[in-house]
């Protein structure tokens, strides 16, 4: 087994391998190659194979970004702007790993699938980190009477359809506006507050 062999290095290259391959058809020999290692040393490290390192490694993203989000939102007061520096923070990362890997653009569906399009706690972490804010904005009078679970999960839905796209946009500027272009919609919508249908009395 090689001295300076270690999970995250074998992480590395399957995250690598998987944007360049796709999950199905990545195989050991792919991720071997690059390492100047046999395939017995992987099953050293991860004993259950391919999946198990594909696994590994979206967990692995899964912190970076939970981590990426957290300290965006810890750095604002409004429920709002909390809203806008997570939504930033996730295609900020998005953008980074692009950039790192040299992704085409025709390969955006994989980065989608890299940032849990599969059901994980990254999903759940996410959706949870949403309500929060949600409820926070309801608390501070600034959000209306709303049903904050399902409106996470909706604004979630949204998110992780828009941003693999958004990482392909050359100007941060213009990200920026196109984000700040879907919060306002989501803040203030598109029906004057007088054309509003009137709630039901209880």
């Amino acid at each position: 087994m090689a001295k300076n062999l270690d999970k995250e290095k074998i992480l590395d290259v399957v995250r690598t391998m998987s944007v360049k391959y796709g999950f199905d058809k990545l195989t050991l020999a792919d991720i071997v190659r690059p390492l100047g290692v046999k395939k017995t040393a992987l099953y050293h490290y991860f004993p259950g194979g391919k999946w198990e390192m594909i696994e590994a490694m979206l967990h692995s993203e899964e912190e970076k970004i939970m981590r990426k989000m957290e300290e965006a939102v810890a750095g604002e007061s409004d429920p709002r702007e909390k809203l806008r520096a997570m939504v930033l923070s996730v295609l900020e990362h998005t953008r980074g790993l692009r950039e790192m890997l040299d992704v085409p653009r025709e390969m955006a569906e994989q980065l989608g699938v890299i940032y849990g399009n599969i059901e994980l706690s990254f999903n759940r972490n996410m959706i949870g980190m949403l309500v929060a804010i949600l409820e926070e904005g309801k608390l501070l009078k600034i959000f209306m009477d709303i049903d904050t679970s399902q409106l996470a999960m909706s604004i979630h839905f949204i998110m992780h359809r828009i941003h693999p796209p958004l990482a392909y946009v050359e100007s941060w500027p213009v990200l920026k506006e196109r984000v700040d272009g879907f919060l306002n919609l989501l803040f203030y919508g598109i029906v004057r507050p007088e054309c509003r249908p009137v709630p039901e009395q209880a």
